[in-house]
């Protein structure tokens, strides 16, 4: 759930975890694709709480606001990435269950697009 989240956007948007420690744009992103995890979550039978998203939100807080993501120092590093792990395993389960899961598409097109074009 946090990684879906916060990897893929921190990943896309060159953001740095002080992004996500304010409101904005990042920060509402990151809890959108949490919230679609927590969705495919429950129709797989897992159980993720709003107690697990705010105990990732505090742990956040406590992260020096310079700091990446590995996704993010991957990117940059011109490696591979796990958004296949990430993204691209929700959007397969979004789809056994008919579901749809619109901001982890749209990180999963942003990213695969990005890695194409370096």
């Amino acid at each position: 759930m946090v990684n879906v989240g916060i990897n893929q956007v921190s990943a896309l948007y060159r953001a740095p975890y002080g992004e996500f420690q304010k409101r904005g744009m990042h920060r509402d992103m990151m809890l959108a694709a949490v919230s679609e995890v927590q969705y495919i979550a429950r129709l797989e039978g897992v159980c993720l709480t709003s107690g697990d998203v705010a105990a990732w939100l505090d742990l956040l807080d406590t992260l020096d606001p310079l700091g990446e993501t590995s996704m993010l120092q991957d990117v940059k590093g011109c490696r591979n990435t796990e958004i296949e792990l990430f993204s691209g395993t929700l959007l397969r389960l979004a789809a056994q269950h008919g579901a749809e899961v619109p901001v982890n598409a749209e990180l999963y097109r942003g990213l695969k697009k990005q890695n194409s074009d370096t």
